[in-house]
């Protein structure tokens, strides 16, 4: 795994199984918290106009390919990388906490896909919390409480990333994860694009025909394309 830099927003490239096996060892050993971002076209454009979500990636301990943009980016300047969006990272993540019995703090998402996902997992191990209901400070609190494995936050981005940066160096090993709207389609209230769309740029035109509100998303998007891929 080698670290690359776009404008100074720093990158992880490698193949998805080292980037898995990365985690995984971080959730074993238990040894210091750590924070992962999964970069995309969007985080990265509101980084380089955010001083302190630029901090926030330069300091993190793992970013990730997420977005199609991004390993375009990188194919353009000669690094090699597969995608390993965090959507499909963080299910993998709930599973593999869920078999080896570690426990997950799951915070974000609407209450009426926290509602569903109460029963899709053993409320013993993955808690859920809504991005609505709680004071920030209340959760702060639980989670400092019940010391997670893994935080999963999906209260979009900056929120998720500044939130976890706040909190994780209060926590003893955890392991920290913006995960945007992921809440919503592992509960199945909204639908995750196809493998034709997501392998091939078009994910996000996906994602504004079905969530018409994501179109203000739309600027950031042409002045990724003007400034990196042109």
């Amino acid at each position: 795994m080698q670290r690359y830099y776009i404008n100074e927003v720093p990158v992880d490239t490698g193949p998805r199984s080292v980037i898995w096996e990365t985690v995984v060892n971080w959730l074993n050993k238990a040894e210091k918290p750590r924070q992962v971002i999964t970069l995309n076209a969007v985080i990265l454009i509101e980084a380089l106009k955010n001083h302190r979500l630029m901090e926030i990636i330069q300091r993190a301990d793992l970013v990730t390919v997420d977005g199609y943009g991004i390993l375009l980016v990188l194919k353009k300047n000669g690094y090699w990388s597969e995608r390993f969006p965090g959507v499909e990272l963080a299910d993998r993540l709930l599973s593999y906490c869920v078999q080896k019995q570690l426990p997950v703090y799951c915070y974000g998402g609407s209450k009426e896909s926290v509602r569903r996902l109460k029963y899709k997992y053993d409320q013993e191990l993955v808690l859920f919390r809504d991005g609505f209901g709680e004071k920030e400070f209340l959760i702060r609190e639980e989670i400092l409480t019940l010391q997670p494995a893994l935080l999963l936050t999906g209260l979009g981005s900056p929120r998720q990333e500044l939130f976890l940066a706040k909190l994780l160096p209060e926590l003893k090993a955890t392991v920290g994860i913006g995960v945007g709207g992921a809440f919503e389609i592992f509960s199945g209230l909204k639908p995750r694009a196809p493998a034709t769309f997501s392998n091939h740029g078009w994910e996000w035109c996906y994602r504004m025909f079905h969530e018409p509100q994501k179109i203000k998303y739309l600027p950031e998007l042409i002045k990724f394309w003007y400034g990196f891929l042109r």
